[in-house]
């Protein structure tokens, strides 16, 4: 694929999966505040917000794992790259994309899968994205524990 259009492409893909995952979190963390609003259970209703903002990352992380899977394997877009290339290496799988992409996603960014091509775009589309949702789910966990956790100066508020 030419150079341009396939940063294009690939440029589109990000905006897509930042999307697709934003609208996600969103969801999730919307509905888990009108369950707790509603939910007479008071230890259930933090772990339920926690449980959906760790739910959405889990599948957002393998939602950009098998878009580099897809791209990768269906396209010349780019690859992944493993650093060492000794038998104990990983081969490249559907698991390895889990991998880097769980990697990127969290930041942590461990250099042993490398990108190469047009998708190191989507992998820092992703790590900026994964900063903003784990931020997101932190935010909201705090707001909902300031909400809902029992403190002895107050009741809470559905009591």
């Amino acid at each position: 694929m030419e150079s341009f259009s396939g940063f294009v492409v690939v440029g589109i893909v990000a905006v897509v999966l930042i999307a697709v995952t934003c609208l996600m979190m969103y969801e999730a963390l919307r509905f888990s505040w009108r369950f707790m609003l509603v939910s007479r259970r008071r230890h259930g209703r933090i772990l339920y917000a926690l449980a959906a903002a760790f739910a959405v990352h889990i599948v957002s992380i393998w939602i950009y794992g098998f878009t580099y899977y897809f791209l990768t394997t269906y396209t010349e877009l780019g690859a992944l790259v493993t650093i060492d290339a000794t038998p104990d290496s990983l081969p490249f799988s559907l698991i390895t994309c889990g991998y880097f992409s769980a990697a990127t996603y969290t930041s942590l960014g461990f250099g042993d899968v490398i990108p190469s091509g047009h998708i190191r775009m989507i992998s820092g589309a992703e790590a900026l994205n994964g900063l903003l949702l784990i931020g997101w789910s932190v935010t909201f966990s705090f707001l909902a524990m300031e909400e809902f956790w029992e403190r002895p100066d107050r009741s809470l508020p559905s009591d």
